[in-house]
């Protein structure tokens, strides 16, 4: 027969299935991490807890059913104990996922850890410890009385809500939580100061310590007896209340116990210091184990949870019956009918289509059609704004040199003979003069040189001997105003003088130059 037993903890849901009658053997191990102080509220589990357990719950059943298994049995420890709402806890489960809960008190813990560990009397002066959540079982090997079982009502948790004020005990702290567990010891009635030589741990803190120890010191778990050296667990203790890497040690290790693990390291430094041990073993039987032994050899009676068993709430598809042989063929004529009837359906037209209608999609033209219409696509819009200027034309040099012409004469056209190159020549000549004339005449500001460069520069090349005869000039003009006397200068050889009409007329006298005052 395949037996389940499945544990809610503090820190998890662990699941334990065996197959046997009076000895056992185990089929597998489950676990399923779940730390329930992150959904108190005071002294009480939150709904959001309830729920959280209800789901791992229903995942272990699941596991259970297709592992086949025959009986299964729920239990909680002192974790469900804690809590002052437990009762409506244990109907909320019952609602949710059908599993009824065992709830053992502190010596029924014990007393399991005991059965489960039975072979461990045959070492020399021992003491069973389990370190849990929120309490502590202590069994002393060398009696065989109900006195030898000790249930201390404390735990990690409690440890943290009393002394510690962060993830970790400080050292401080560590020196009280110490100081508090030698006063619980000493009133316990267990013997301390060397009267036992080894220490059994049970439980699942106490494999976390050990799978901590393991990986600070590098060795590698054992298969078979697990043990701890003291010495070498005072040093780890140290490293996880001094050490800035604490957490991570733990997080690798048994992540689900960062809340509890150093405190219940430093919890079971004093223990083996007060009862004065030399030897630590680790044990892998625990309350499970103990509670399948009371319950398959009829000492204990717990109450069993149904498998099959559907929560309240949920409906269950009702199953299919067959149908006998005459029934089947009226069937198919009843069937026939229906596919008529699905047929003259499919032939009716389709409901309208509610909304704007679809655009209807253009059909492809050829192109020659499509080219007419795009001559017959109106003129395009009027662009907004100051129209464009138009691009002039360009126009023959002859017309272009005419219009030049008659802008100089007053813009009355002329019909004249083109000039001969010794014309021309002379007609560069003279507007050379003239830009030399002005670049001087400017220059006489001081920075007409700079200023009209270009116009100066031209008239150097052109006409700078024509430019200063016409300067010449024109102070001889005004010394014979001045003496009164009349002259008419003569033009420049090779350019016109400046007032002089391209052609023909007679010719004016030149005037003063620009930026000077004329004496007299």
């Amino acid at each position: 027969m395949k037996f389940a037993i499945i544990d809610i903890s503090s820190s998890s849901i662990s699941l334990l299935a065996a197959e046997g009658e009076k000895t056992f053997d185990i089929l597998f191990r489950e676990r399923e991490n779940v730390s329930i102080l992150h959904y108190m509220e005071g002294k009480n589990l939150s709904e959001r807890g309830v729920e959280k357990i209800a789901e791992n719950l229903g995942k272990m059943k699941e596991i259970c059913r297709k592992a086949g298994i025959d009986k299964c049995y729920v239990i909680s420890t002192a974790s469900m104990r804690n809590f002052e709402n437990f009762e409506w806890v244990i109907e909320e489960l019952y609602k949710r996922v059908a599993v009824r809960v065992n709830l053992l008190d502190g010596q029924e813990e014990a007393y399991c850890d005991l059965v489960s560990n039975e072979r461990y009397r045959a070492l020399d002066r021992a003491v069973l410890a389990d370190i849990g959540g929120g309490s502590i079982e202590l069994c002393d090997l060398t009696k065989d009385n109900p006195d030898s079982l000790v249930y201390l009502d404390f735990g990690p948790i409690q440890i943290n809500h009393r002394f510690v004020a962060n993830i970790h005990p400080t050292e401080g702290e560590a020196k009280d939580i110490k100081k508090y567990v030698r006063k619980k010891l000493e009133k316990s009635g267990l013997p301390g100061g060397g009267a036992l030589s080894t220490a059994v741990l049970v439980g699942a803190t106490n494999q976390a310590i050990y799978d901590v120890y393991c990986d600070y010191y590098d060795e590698e778990r054992a298969a078979g007896e697990k043990r701890i050296e003291y010495d070498r667990l005072k040093k780890l203790c140290k490293h996880l209340v001094r050490s800035s890497d604490r957490s991570m040690l733990v997080l690798k290790n048994a992540p689900e116990k960062i809340y509890t693990l150093t405190t219940a390291t430093v919890i079971l430094r004093a223990m083996l210091k007060y009862f004065g041990v030399s030897n630590v073993v680790v044990s892998e039987f625990g309350v499970k184990e103990g509670y399948l032994s009371l319950v398959t050899d009829g000492r204990w009676k717990g109450v069993e949870t149904d498998l099959d068993e559907v929560p309240e709430g949920v409906s269950v598809p009702a199953p299919v019956e067959e149908q006998p042989v005459a029934e089947k063929k009226a069937g198919k004529g009843r069937k026939a009918a229906k596919a008529a009837k699905a047929e003259k359906a499919e032939e009716k037209p389709a409901a309208k289509r509610r909304g704007r209608p679809k655009k209807a999609v253009a059909e492809e033209k050829p192109a020659e059609v499509v080219t007419e219409v795009k001559a017959e696509e109106k003129p395009a819009a009027k662009r907004r704004g100051r129209p464009k200027k138009a691009v002039a034309e360009e126009k023959p040099a002859e017309v272009a040199r005419g219009s030049r012409r008659r802008s100089q004469s007053g813009g009355k056209a002329r019909c004249q003979a083109p000039r001969t190159s010794q014309e021309s020549r002379c007609g560069r000549e003279a507007r050379g003069s003239r830009s030399g004339s002005q670049g001087n005449r400017t220059g006489s500001d001081g920075n007409g040189a700079r200023r009209n460069r270009d116009g100066s520069q031209s008239g150097r090349k052109a006409g700078g001997k024509t430019g200063a005869a016409q300067k010449g000039a024109h102070r001889q003009g005004c010394g014979d105003r001045r003496r009164g006397k009349t002259r008419t200068p003569h033009p420049p050889q090779g350019g016109k003088a400046r007032g002089q009409r391209p052609r023909g007329g007679e010719a004016r006298p030149p005037h003063p130059p620009q930026g000077r005052k004329v004496r007299g």
